[in-house]
């Protein structure tokens, strides 16, 4: 049966919002804080003040439900939130890579976000899952998150200037990491990958925020219209980029049509 289907078009301007329901923060001195074992929300201590900071164990926001660690931060006036560039379970496990709508919405809560890649894993070995091609026990590499925040503790632009520079500057080099720390995991545990060329293909000859924003669109058209206020928040990020002037006209018209 047909069924006809309502959009909107507008702006999201002057975000006003108190979390009430946050819970409290566990709390870690820098120094001690490691990506891989502290809680999923927390806040780190540093000299002069904190940062409060939410991690990811997938790109896919409807994978883990990543949205209930983010509101726990939200009161926090600064706050972080590392996510893998691409998470690969195996070929016969699921291959999640970062999403441009996931980039929007943490550009609206002013969150800064942290990009990792999976340092080690091993193979699967939960009942009816050690013969299958899939690894378990994922890990960040807590050196390269660690000095993506100290950055973040000394950047003094936006959440929004911080995460298009990074998409700009560095998230070819994050993905290429992630791709091959996959090949060595793959190599260790004996576990077959997704394919490497299918990977790859997001990225290559392409500048990064125009590609992310190419591939993250088309697969995604159906699901956009579940999440009907992804597109007042897409338009409020490049009505506030335009006036920065950050993103040229093409772009913006790559997103607008």
């Amino acid at each position: 049966m047909k069924q006809d289907v309502l959009t909107f078009d507008g702006f999201v301007s002057n975000v006003q919002y108190t979390a009430c329901l946050a819970g409290k923060l566990p709390e870690y001195d820098f120094g001690d804080f490691d990506i891989n074992k502290a809680k999923p929300c927390g806040k780190i201590i540093v000299p002069d003040g904190s940062v409060a900071y939410s991690k990811w164990v997938s790109p896919k926001r409807t994978r883990s439900y990543p949205f209930a660690r983010l509101y726990d931060i939200l009161n926090a006036p600064k706050r972080i939130t590392v996510i893998p560039v691409l998470k690969d379970e195996g070929i016969d496990g699921d291959l999640d890579r970062i999403q441009f709508s996931t980039i929007s919405w943490m550009n609206l809560f002013d969150i800064y976000i942290v990009l990792a890649y999976c340092e080690s894993a091993v193979r699967n070995s939960r009942a009816g899952q050690s013969k299958r091609n899939k690894i378990s026990k994922q890990s960040f590499s807590p050196d390269f998150v660690e000095r993506q925040i100290l950055d973040i503790l000394k950047y003094k632009n936006s959440a929004l200037h911080w995460n298009f520079n990074l998409l700009e500057t560095s998230f070819v080099d994050i993905y290429r990491k992630a791709l091959d720390s996959y090949q060595a995991i793959s190599e260790r545990t004996g576990v077959k990958m997704h394919d490497r060329k299918h990977k790859k293909s997001i990225w290559r000859k392409s500048e990064p925020i125009l590609r992310i924003s190419k591939i993250s669109r088309f697969p995604v058209q159906k699901m956009l219209l579940r999440e009907k206020l992804l597109l007042f928040i897409v338009m409020s990020i490049f009505q506030t980029v335009r006036k920065l002037g950050l993103m040229s006209e093409i772009i913006l018209e790559e997103f607008t049509t």
